[in-house]
């Protein structure tokens, strides 16, 4: 399976890595064998910081989706993101993201331009936890009757911290130095992050994703000290909580005062947690890091695991190489060639070559025939050329055999 990596930011970044250091394990576990095929990224420097050999460099979208049957979209914001997801919808690519904003306002659009299932976004809410794979598969026969969660580690670290006598300052302050924080954290603090999720999980469950208009939505930025002291006075703690209430068909973020029974009660630090309410079998609760370069790139590399399954019919995809005459005029060069074709092979697709005669052959022909005849037949002319091509084919293919490869001329 070809996996394209668009972004090598944190999370892009450790994909990579995971893929290119963990590959035989994967495929050990899974039974799949996943080749990082093409990366791409705006910040150039990550190239060689990542060791990543530049014919893994591509050129452009188009040219990272083509040699890609899986693009991995980790460029984070919308319109590039929405740019590449589309184009790859479009060219019948599966993708996999983490940008919970994208999924949550153009999921819709994505979701109607293909008709099989080809976008996967574990990673988008919850970090690692595997809240999108429960609801799509375990959960599928169940009625969900509401979901509620710390879904923002962000705030939940300061909330945290606060609770232990810091003023809000000091304790974003300490978030942005740990890396928990954004340096700028409005999408965080202000809610904005959390009702993403929330969308995201209403378009899980429903099919339609609401956009966060529809969320009411009121983060952290106003709340000191005294009312986490208020709330612990009276044996509370203060937790901003997502909470979808699809009986009554509203949703929230807002900060809540919950009891110590609560299951939420002792998620503290960037922990998340994720209760879901069903009507067959009650309620789940899934807890775990849901931020940070592992967590979420983990999420990721399991989504490429289900995605392979749907992308199966991309595997192996045939591909045209095709060589001219220079390419082919010396025994060197076509030993190059087949060096090539095995590079390709081992990237996952299935190469048809197409050569052209060996350098000037074709005009030696061409100078023979007019030796003979002034005005050659038609017929006659195409077998005479056609033997430079037969001759770069033959050749081409026992290269390509002795490199222990199966390859016929035709």
């Amino acid at each position: 399976m070809r996996i394209g990596i668009a972004g090598l930011g944190t999370v892009g970044s450790c994909v990579y890595a995971i893929l290119k250091d963990k590959g035989d394990e994967i495929e050990k576990r899974s039974g799949r064998k996943c080749i990082v095929s093409k990366v791409i990224t705006r910040t150039h420097s990550k190239y060689d910081k990542l060791g990543i050999p530049s014919d893994l460099v591509a050129e452009d979208f188009e040219d990272l989706i083509i040699n890609s049957d899986i693009v991995v979209e980790t460029i984070g914001g919308s319109e590039a993101a929405r740019k590449l997801v589309k184009q790859s919808l479009e060219l019948n690519r599966t993708v996999v993201t983490a940008n919970k904003m994208l999924i949550s306002e153009f999921g819709n659009e994505f979701m109607n331009s293909s008709p099989i299932k080809s976008l996967f976004f574990e990673a988008a809410v919850g970090g690692g936890i595997p809240i999108i794979s429960l609801l799509e598969d375990y959960l599928i026969f169940h009625g969900i009757k509401r979901i509620r969660g710390i879904l923002n580690g962000t705030t939940n670290f300061i909330l945290s911290e606060m609770q232990k006598g810091m003023d809000y300052a000091s304790a974003l302050k300490i978030a942005q130095e740990k890396g928990y924080a954004e340096a700028d954290p409005t999408s965080d603090v202000k809610g904005y992050d959390a009702a993403y999720k929330l969308s995201v999980l209403t378009g899980v469950k429903t099919g339609v994703f609401p956009g966060i208009s529809t969320i009411e939505t009121k983060g952290i930025e106003g709340i000191d000290k005294s009312d986490l002291e208020r709330a612990a006075t009276a044996g509370k703690k203060l937790k901003l909580i997502g909470t979808i209430d699809f009986e009554r068909e509203v949703a929230s973020v807002q900060p809540q005062e919950i009891e110590r029974n609560d299951p939420l009660w002792s998620v503290d630090g960037v922990e998340n947690a994720i209760e879901v309410e069903t009507d067959l079998s009650g309620r789940f609760i899934l807890r775990g890091e849901g931020a940070g370069a592992q967590p979420t790139a983990t999420a990721i590399i399991s989504d490429i695991l289900r995605a392979s399954r749907y992308a199966e019919k991309q595997s192996n995809s045939v591909v045209i190489m095709k060589f001219g005459g220079t390419s082919v005029d010396s025994a060197e060069k076509i030993k190059d060639v087949a060096e090539r074709v095995q590079k390709k092979v081992l990237s996952g697709v299935k190469p048809v070559i197409v050569v052209s005669a060996m350098g000037v052959e074709t005009d030696k022909l061409h100078e023979l025939a007019k030796e003979i005849s002034s005005k050659p037949n038609g017929r006659e002319m195409d077998m005479l050329l056609a033997t430079g091509e037969q001759k770069s084919i033959a050749l081409v293919a026992m290269a390509i055999q002795e490199l222990g490869m199966k390859s016929i001329s035709l």
